[in-house]
């Protein structure tokens, strides 16, 4: 008989490795459930960016990048799923982190039907920020677009607005790793009022939250490359094989279809490796929270007044 772990604690102040140790004990704990909603969410999704990333490999093993067209007929599709892929990851690891959270029983006996409501209202939530996300950064970058023109691209004032529009884009933006997790565990804030708490949550912890933003991708960029080598390798020896005329076309169809699997292992497992960036950012929510706003103190107070009235 397998001996259960003991639960994790979500709301809880946690130094930099203890946040890491926390996100990788939670992978180790659902890694079946975790894999199996992946499998029913993401790998649809793989399918279709697979194609549109074998066809972009095709485009450049047929040279049409290097003569005349400045894209591969596949760019847009892989940005477009690769976003949509992203958002739904997210709302499927905080949905089931939430419901790991607030039941006993952990995330056992948990269905795909059971969960896709939630994913999808989540996936609302996450892409009604993002459009505010998006006119932001316009005018954050429109604003920087006059100052620039205002002072002048060849002056030396330039360069120095350059280095501080990015200092600045970096200080901003760090905080933004935590939205998600607000967006997804708080789900009674208004839009307005998850900016104002990505803010706060955000800077009061910024130096913790670059840190594991920084550590999170490496580790994915790392996976990804480990992920690709076989796909990478397979394109050389193919784009080698293309450069002789006698390879026939049962031949080229078995390259186009290998190369297709593997496109779509790449993506697939690159969304595998993605999910420690958004727990270990969960735990750094969840410590920014305690921190700030002392939740299970909260709780432990209403759990003491219910206490109470009862016995009254």
């Amino acid at each position: 008989m397998e001996v259960q772990k003991p639960k994790i604690v979500f709301y809880k102040k946690r130094q930099l490795g203890e946040k890491l140790n926390a996100a990788i004990d939670f992978m180790k704990q659902n890694w079946r459930i975790l894999f199996r909603m992946m499998v029913y969410i993401i790998l649809p999704l793989s399918l279709l960016q697979g194609l549109s990333l074998s066809k972009s490999i095709t485009a450049i093993i047929a040279g049409d990048l290097l003569y005349g067209e400045t894209t591969s007929p596949g760019e847009g599709l892989i940005t477009l799923i690769g976003a949509i892929g992203s958002l739904y990851l997210a709302a499927m690891v905080y949905t089931l982190m939430r419901r790991y959270n607030e039941h006993e029983e952990r995330l056992e006996g948990v269905t795909f039907t059971e969960i896709l409501p939630q994913v999808n209202k989540g996936v609302g939530r996450l892409l009604l920020f993002g459009l505010t996300f998006v006119l932001a950064i316009f005018v954050f970058a429109l604003v920087w677009g006059v100052l620039f023109t205002a002072v002048g691209l060849s002056s030396g004032g330039s360069l120095l607005l350059l280095l501080l529009f990015i200092g600045l884009l970096i200080v901003l933006v760090v905080p933004f790793q935590l939205t998600q997790a607000i967006l997804l565990f708080e789900r009674n804030l208004s839009i307005s009022q998850a900016w104002s708490q990505t803010f706060r949550l955000g800077y009061a912890t910024w130096g913790g939250t670059f840190m594991l933003g920084l550590i999170a991708g490496i580790l994915i960029v790392v996976c990804a490359l480990v992920v690709a080598l076989p796909l990478i390798v397979f394109t050389t020896v193919q784009g080698l094989f293309s450069l002789s005329s006698t390879v026939s076309s049962g031949t080229s169809a078995a390259y186009g279809l290998v190369q297709y699997l593997l496109s779509v292992v790449v993506s697939f497992f690159s969304c595998v490796a993605s999910i420690f960036f958004y727990v270990v950012m969960a735990y750094q929510y969840a410590h920014a929270r305690e921190t700030m706003d002392h939740v299970t103190l909260e709780s432990d107070i209403d759990q003491f007044d219910d206490l109470g009235s009862l016995n009254e």
